[in-house]
């Protein structure tokens, strides 16, 4: 005796499943590119990557090009080392990272630059465990001086 044909709908593995997984997973990837937003209509930095990591972590003690060791590392440097262009586009440094918001254009205070490091909102990792405060302090004045907005 033949099998009776049994409609997709009735086995669950139909086209309408399909449709919702699609869906589904492509709410969780916007939801997972957004940018954070201070409430005024503006967006800060955010990303949805960790920077690259490096073989040790910074300690505000590097050599760096412009001081002998133990001299305190500057903005660009900083900028560099812990991967900001990875996501951030920004003219100064080369970088034309795409996945958080161009720093060029930013409007933010060095204060604000400071917090969005160190208290990102959205994706944004928090670089408080990764960077000193003077090394934090440094970036956000790069930022904020070499910015062409």
């Amino acid at each position: 005796m033949p099998r009776a044909a049994i409609p997709f709908a009735a086995t669950g593995r139909g086209p309408g499943r399909l449709a919702l997984l699609l869906v589904f997973a492509c709410t969780l990837a916007l939801a997972a590119a957004g940018c954070g937003g201070n409430g005024d209509g503006t967006t800060t930095a955010a990303t949805t990557t960790e920077p690259a990591a490096t073989a040790t972590e910074p300690t505000g003690t590097e050599t760096t090009a412009s001081g002998p060791p133990g001299a305190p590392r500057d903005g660009a440097t900083v900028f560099a080392d812990a991967g900001c262009g990875t996501c951030h586009t920004f003219a100064d440094a080369g970088s034309t990272g795409t996945t958080g918001p161009s720093l060029d254009s930013s409007v933010l205070t060095k204060e604000q630059v400071e917090g969005q490091v160190r208290f990102p909102s959205g994706p944004m990792p928090s670089f408080a465990d990764q960077l000193s405060d003077e090394e934090i302090s440094a970036v956000a004045e790069y930022v904020v001086e070499n910015r062409t907005g």
